[in-house]
């Protein structure tokens, strides 16, 4: 038995067929979130999740088959004693198998729109997710005025919902320089550079198409991101130049599923620019991403020699290299 919501249990799934059993009960219906981490600590768990009522029914049946770790939520009854079981998705295990539970009684957040503000605004930001509004089954949204944080170099900050049927985890939000937009259903969007751009893909495998105009001589960076929100998308990115035909595409940057690209503009006119899905979980609100277009940044890299063969006291030159 678990002590009252929340709580934390840090475990491990140390024998082959091995199974994890908890029970909990709340004290008032609503929303119950549970978050199952396993891979910020190196482990090769793929949870298996399950929650039954003192009947025996299945209530929540999730799997972690992408290696991703699980968040998810249930409706709970008052005072109703509740069984979660959890075990590796191949029924592997060894003392390796390490992960951390938490059981919270509040909704999850899993999409903000915007995914981002501009440092130091404050702006309205819809925040969507099971049981945020009315703390039924349902996906729903509310929408907060939230504050973002002027301090220059933070890139991110964490903002927890408060609802009436309890606090939300905290919710990563970026924190940016650029304008921030929400995507309106429909037409092709002109967007007018630098700019950035949440938006959801309506349809299983779909595409979303932005209108830019650009001169020539121009250099932007263009970044198309949903992991580093906490979307599950595999984004794909295309730019079309003035005649229709393709000058720039990126499907998976180095160890992510998001895309990102340069671009040199060659000649004056209107781009349009691609964001695709390949995951096949797009076309719910659940899943949304954010696109960005802005100068390059600079980037300088300064390397020293790992050893300086000086005598103590002399002086001597040393080759610096600087990227």
């Amino acid at each position: 038995p678990l002590p009252a919501l929340p709580v934390t249990v840090s475990g491990q799934i140390r024998r082959i067929e091995e199974i994890d059993r908890y029970q909990f009960s709340v004290p008032k219906a609503g929303p119950v979130t549970i978050e199952l981490l396993a891979r910020p600590f190196g482990s090769m768990l793929h949870g298996m999740l399950q929650v039954r009522d003192v009947n025996g029914a299945l209530l929540l049946d999730v799997s972690d088959s992408e290696g991703r770790d699980i968040a998810t939520t249930f409706i709970a009854q008052a005072e109703t004693k509740y069984e979660l079981s959890l075990h590796d998705l191949d029924f592997a295990g060894d003392r390796s198998y390490v992960y951390r539970l938490t059981l919270n009684a509040g909704p999850h957040v899993v999409a903000a729109y915007p995914a981002a503000g501009k440092r130091g605004e404050t702006r309205k930001v819809e925040f969507a997710g099971i049981g945020v509004a009315t703390g039924g089954p349902q996906l729903e949204s509310v929408t907060r005025d939230v504050a973002f944080p002027a301090t220059a170099g933070v890139a991110s900050f964490a903002y927890s919902l408060e609802t009436p049927f309890g606090n939300a985890k905290p919710h990563t939000l970026l924190i940016t320089d650029v304008t921030e937009q929400v995507e309106v259903a429909g037409a092709a969007t002109p967007l007018t550079a630098p700019v950035a751009i949440t938006g959801f893909l309506e349809a299983r495998f779909g595409s979303d198409q932005f209108t830019l105009d650009l001169k020539k001589g121009e250099k932007w960076e263009l970044n198309a991101v949903a992991r580093a929100i906490g979307s599950p998308l595999d984004l794909e990115l295309q730019v079309l130049g003035p005649d229709g035909k393709q000058v720039a595409t990126n499907d998976d940057e180095k160890g992510t599923t998001d895309a990102s690209l340069s671009l040199a503009v060659a000649a004056d006119g209107a781009y349009r620019v691609i964001v695709s899905d390949r995951s096949g979980k797009s076309g719910s609100r659940v899943a949304n991403y954010r696109l960005s277009i802005e100068p390059p940044r600079e980037e300088i890299t300064i390397s020293f020699p790992t050893q300086l063969p000086i005598v103590v006291g002399t002086a001597a030159k040393v080759a610096v290299k600087v990227v």
